[in-house]
């Protein structure tokens, strides 16, 4: 691996994000790997898809939380030479990360990137949209991206729990008829909730 794409959100977590641009760049340059940064912030034209359209990196690694490491998924699983995922957590929840144990220690993590271990990872397909972690439908599902991020960025996980509970009213009055076809049987019904689940939790709290 000599070249890598990082992408790095920096309104993500605490929204600081970018000061450990230069700290992963030096221990990527201390393996002898290229890195071309992206940022992804206000005003910023340019975006990960433009990257890639111009130039074929051996790697993709994403700083940022679930949504950033989910857009990437997304990126990825429309090209037919793919490069490989790494990601360093960063994000308000970290799901995804927490369920795989992935180290968020910047140093540790880019160790662990750089050491060529690759795995592979199942990856689910939703109405058009690709999901690495968790897809849903129905009650509470709008509340991971409808939290303001500002909000996230200032009480953490508790913005998501606060929006919630001030939506809970109109939330648990959502139905969705669904008809569920799996090896084991088919199911019907009206549901208040329903999630396709590759993690053993969702929203933080386990299933």
């Amino acid at each position: 691996m000599t070249d890598i794409l990082l992408v790095v959100n920096d309104i993500a977590g605490n929204g600081r994000n970018g000061s450990n641009t230069f700290r992963i760049v030096k221990n990527f340059a201390q393996k002898g790997i290229s890195t071309t940064v992206c940022p992804i912030a206000e005003n910023v034209v340019l975006g990960p898809a433009d990257y890639l359209d111009n130039h074929r990196y051996d790697m993709v690694v994403c700083v940022g939380g679930d949504g950033t490491v989910n857009a990437a998924v997304n990126l990825l699983m429309k090209m037919e030479d793919r490069p490989s995922l790494g990601y360093i957590p960063a994000g308000t929840t970290n799901d995804f990360s927490k369920n795989l144990k992935l180290v968020r220690d910047v140093d540790k993590a880019c160790s662990v990137i750089t050491s060529g271990n690759l795995v592979n990872y199942d990856i689910g397909c939703f109405n058009g949209f690709y999901f690495n972690y968790v897809a849903a439908f129905g009650a509470f599902s709008a509340i991971s991206y409808k939290t303001d991020q500002k909000a996230k960025n200032t009480f953490g996980y508790a913005a998501y729990v606060l929006n919630a509970l001030v939506s809970a009213p109109e939330h648990l009055q959502t139905k969705c008829h669904m008809r569920i076809e799996t090896d084991n049987g088919d199911f019907e019904g009206d549901f208040i909730f329903g999630g396709i689940c590759n993690s053993l939790s969702v929203g933080g709290q386990k299933i």
